[in-house]
């Protein structure tokens, strides 16, 4: 995990107590360049450890592509850039 100090257990309480529900995008540099995906099935498990829980779908063609790059981002949308996830 890179970053860890941005990821301290009261920070992530901070950035998950305001993510009800909404629309992220995951992403990862690949050898092939960057790629991602919209996800609208995100929640957090844990704080400490940070962990989190994300549901691609079974037919994904991106999925399988992030998961052998070993490390991914989740960019959590605001409501006025959810026109990025198209």
């Amino acid at each position: 995990m890179t970053g860890t100090a941005d990821l301290a257990p009261r920070r992530l309480r901070d950035i998950f107590g305001t993510f009800a529900t909404g629309l992220t995008v995951i992403t990862s540099a690949t050898e092939s360049g960057p790629a991602g995906f919209t996800c609208q099935s995100f929640a957090s498990m844990s704080l400490e450890p940070a962990l989190v829980t994300f549901s691609p779908a079974r037919t994904s063609r991106t999925w399988p592509v992030l998961r052998q790059a070993g490390s991914f981002a989740i960019n959590i949308l605001p409501i006025e850039h959810q026109h990025l996830a198209g």
